[in-house]
């Protein structure tokens, strides 16, 4: 028996076949996340972040170290050329400005302050790390301070050793849109080596600080 023919419909054509009910309901609302989820997690964030921030600060600055009462409070920071804190002149430095109305701190930054190159860049005149690392609220001015040294030697007097000093200073004003100032240094000392030299050139450095009669902060 041979093969049936296909059906023909009346028109002598193939039926169609029907095609899978395409259609679909009106579009969903995408899922919407509940009004307080949002509120928490926006929370979250901002809890983060000021987290991050306080690390940032803590990072950078002893920030136990507030003011006394109501006294003017600058913040010193006396780097040498080797990128370490200088203790001796930062103190000269305290003795030479503080007075009863006038707190001069030495304690202020710590050490990453200088090794994450942020001395240098304030130093240098950006002003970046005044706001991100809310300067004024500690203090109302810095005072910056970079020691250079140059060592040379004479064959003729038995290698004496001469350490020529230069201590370069700004005073930047942090509350008030007052111009600051800058001072410069300069001494030399001699010795057999170079730390003899140095202490030497150091000393009579920090002889000029203390006599010095004519330097005035500003806030």
């Amino acid at each position: 028996m041979g093969s049936q023919p296909p059906f023909v419909g009346s028109s002598g054509s193939e039926p169609l076949l029907k095609a899978p009910n395409s259609s679909v309901g009106p579009p969903q609302e995408a899922e919407k996340v509940p009004a307080a989820l949002a509120v928490d997690g926006a929370d979250v964030s901002k809890e983060k972040a000021r987290a991050e921030h306080a690390k940032y600060l803590a990072r950078y600055l002893n920030t136990n170290a507030l003011r006394k009462g109501s006294n003017k409070l600058v913040a010193v920071a006396v780097v040498t050329e080797n990128g370490k804190f200088n203790r001796a002149i930062s103190s000269a430095l305290v003795t030479r400005f503080g007075s009863t109305a006038v707190e001069v701190l030495s304690s202020l930054f710590k050490p990453e302050f200088i090794s994450d190159g942020v001395f240098a860049n304030l130093f240098e005149g950006s002003r970046d790390a005044v706001a991100k690392l809310e300067l004024a609220e500690y203090a109302d001015g810095v005072l910056l301070a970079r020691q250079e040294v140059v060592y040379t030697t004479d064959p003729s007097l038995e290698n004496v050793v001469s350490a020529h000093m230069i201590l370069e200073m700004q005073n930047i004003p942090l509350r008030e849109a007052t111009a600051g100032n800058t001072w410069r240094f300069a001494a030399d000392g001699v010795g057999f080596k170079e730390l003899e030299a140095r202490l030497l050139a150091e000393e009579r450095l920090i002889k000029q600080i203390t006599n010095d009669t004519t330097m005035a902060l500003a806030w």
